[in-house]
């Protein structure tokens, strides 16, 4: 195992808490969020916390996580966890802007792996909305229906 550490520059990631009001939109963003997407990330966050830091340059407008800001401000949230890149030039956050994004895009779903899941938390009694994982109740009982097709994977 390596000793390595992921650093910027010379110094470490740092977490913060900005007020969701201080933050403001990348212009040029390549991404459009329907409001069904930020309704299920408002019932994330409601369910799991917000747990994930947005991502920030030095004029506190967000590099990634503009859904979840709105999502965000839309529970009314004052403030919310933040990683502020400073180190970047302009040229070199918009690059890191379309990578979040478009890298994050190239994943596959291993269905039968995500139907397994969404069957165990079905089974047990859950303190949230079962949608808080992303997926809407029609989607997870065609996914839970089609655990045993072989084609899954």
């Amino acid at each position: 195992m390596s000793n390595k550490t992921q650093s910027q520059g010379d110094q470490r990631l740092k977490i913060d808490y900005l007020a969701t009001s201080s933050l403001s939109p990348m212009p040029g963003a390549p991404r459009e969020h329907p409001k069904s997407q930020i309704r299920l990330l408002e019932k994330s966050i409601h369910a799991f916390n917000f747990n994930v830091p947005v991502l920030i340059d030095r004029h506190n407008r967000l590099i990634a996580g503009h859904a979840r800001v709105q999502a965000a401000k839309n529970l009314g949230l004052s403030e919310i966890p933040v990683i502020r890149i400073e180190d970047l030039s302009e040229a070199q956050v918009k690059g890191l802007l379309l990578a979040d994004n478009q890298i994050a895009s190239l994943a596959k779903s291993n269905d039968k792996a995500e139907a397994q899941l969404l069957l165990e938390l079905s089974q047990i009694e859950l303190t949230i909305d079962l949608e808080a994982t992303g997926f809407y109740l029609a989607e997870i009982e065609l996914k839970i229906a089609g655990i045993d097709d072989p084609t899954l994977g």
